[in-house]
């Protein structure tokens, strides 16, 4: 005889919801007294990942640009890596605008919000 899962109610997953919550130990935003806004996770900030990021985006810039350089010269082995090399950079520089715009889209909707 097969017993099948019940699935779980909408209670149950509140309750893992809680724990798994808990159990990242985040903090909330304390309004009245300016406390923190989350846990750092292990000392990386928002900035240092930010700056992270875009020193990647900046790397594949200049292997894009190390790439066509090859090409131009003709010393390129094969030209499909640098058509890679320059559509990841494309695709990444691409990101890092769309990351950008929605971001100041978010603190101009933050910003016309009333307190």
């Amino acid at each position: 005889m097969m017993i099948s899962k019940i699935p779980p109610t909408t209670s149950e997953l509140e309750l893992s919801l809680n724990e798994r919550v808990d159990r990242a130990q985040l903090k909330l935003p304390d309004y009245q007294t300016g406390g923190p806004t989350a846990a750092q996770p292990e000392g990386r900030s928002f900035g240092g990942l930010l700056a992270e990021a875009l020193g990647k985006v900046n790397e594949l810039q200049v292997a894009a640009d190390q790439q066509a350089e090859l090409v131009a010269t003709g010393h390129a082995e094969h030209l499909h890596t640098a058509v890679m090399a320059m559509e990841k950079a494309s695709l990444a520089l691409q990101l890092t605008a769309q990351v950008t715009r929605r971001a100041l889209e978010a603190y101009q909707e933050i910003s016309r919000m009333q307190v």
